[in-house]
């Protein structure tokens, strides 16, 4: 038995079972499919005649391990190899909290990460725009940040700012 894995987020995970033709004929095709996130504790996720099956209410950006096998009249056979999956990462979340402080060096803004969601965060991109305008095509990026705050310098006195902050990736095949 081949176990084929296509890993997809939110929509759970597609597996294509093939079978051996000497194998499938002589058994009532029936395949048992499980999953395990750790390879000790494995979960029964199909079992029917199908040679598709689809693992559902799996985590996002989470290896998962696959083993098959077939029944015939004597029962179920041996397990196959392990085939590995992972599935994809869903996008983080924006960052939380965040606040702009007036600091003899210019504003420094602060903030906490949002979930990253199994995804690989490379760093932040701060964006800042007058408050007097306050529309979100105003918006112009002023910093990168790898740790959750960045100095903003060289403004302007006596003028409002509004701040945002949305999270980089790395994406991961």
């Amino acid at each position: 038995v081949v176990v084929v894995v296509v890993c997809l987020c939110g929509f759970g995970l597609v597996l294509a079972l093939v079978q051996d033709s000497a194998a499938w004929l002589c058994c009532e095709k029936n395949t048992r499919l499980e999953v395990s996130p750790d390879q000790v504790a494995w979960t029964s996720c199909y079992e029917g005649p199908d040679t598709q099956a689809m693992a559902t209410n799996l985590t996002c950006g989470t290896s998962y391990s696959f083993r098959v096998s077939a029944k015939n009249r004597a029962g179920f056979g041996p397990l196959s190899a392990v085939a590995q999956g992972r599935t994809s990462a869903a996008l983080p979340e924006a960052p939380v909290d965040v606040t702009a402080t007036p600091t003899t060096a210019g504003i420094l803004v602060a903030w906490q990460p949002g979930a990253a969601n199994g995804a690989a965060v490379s760093g932040y991109r701060v964006e800042m725009a007058s408050a007097t305008v306050g529309n979100s095509s105003d918006f112009s990026q002023v910093a990168s940040a790898s740790e959750l705050k960045a100095t903003i310098t060289s403004l302007p006195p006596a003028v409002s700012f509004w701040f945002r902050v949305a999270v980089r990736t790395i994406r991961v095949h």
